[in-house]
């Protein structure tokens, strides 16, 4: 939701509120759509991925970052999804882990969210699930193509960076532990920050 998300925030004040991110998407319709249902759970969304509250830490550090550094925004957007959506986060080992160049297998894509889900997801859904959360890390950047995913380097600017610092140090870590990737200690998040 990366275009809905910077439309949105490009019309909204950095200190607003919950209500007023509600009323410009449903009742403004700022992002476009053609119905009031879409508008409903296009906010909804947006709310559950980003928090859209400047009461929020996390959506306030977003908002600032943001506004920082615009070549980083895809980057932004998927970190802050990221330490908010469990079943997004329940994809990142098998999209990060890959090789650069190594095409992203479907079936096994699926099935890393089939053991988070376990079987409240009929199959029609999961493969929704599955093309929506491979989108995702394709706006990222961390995938190209569109129906064959590739995994690709990403190159990240100083506000993701900081951002992916400031997480990790809310997840426990701190120093030299901050600038790696799993082992122990690996960031989970224990509540929304």
């Amino acid at each position: 939701m990366l275009a809905e998300l910077s439309e949105l925030l490009a019309v909204v004040p950095a200190d607003a509120d919950r209500l007023v991110y509600a009323c410009a998407i449903v009742d403004d319709n700022v992002l476009g759509k053609q119905t009031l249902a879409t508008r409903r759970l296009t906010n909804q969304r947006l709310g559950e991925l980003y928090g859209l509250d400047h009461r929020i830490p996390l959506f306030r550090v977003l908002r600032h970052l943001w506004a920082l550094d615009e070549e980083g925004r895809p980057l932004l957007a998927m970190l802050c999804a990221l330490a908010r959506d469990p079943l997004l986060r329940c994809t990142a080992e098998g999209v990060l882990s890959l090789p650069f160049g190594t095409e992203l297998v479907r079936t096994s894509y699926r099935e890393t969210i089939r053991e988070a889900v376990g079987h409240r997801l009929n199959d029609a859904t999961l493969d929704k699930v599955a093309r929506n959360m491979a989108s995702s890390w394709t706006q990222s950047g961390h995938l190209e193509g569109r129906v064959r995913k590739v995994r690709r380097r990403v190159r990240p600017t100083v506000g993701p960076v900081t951002l992916a610092l400031w997480l990790g140090s809310l997840g426990g870590r701190g120093g030299s532990g901050l600038l790696t990737l799993g082992g122990p200690g690996y960031w989970t998040p224990r509540a929304r920050p």
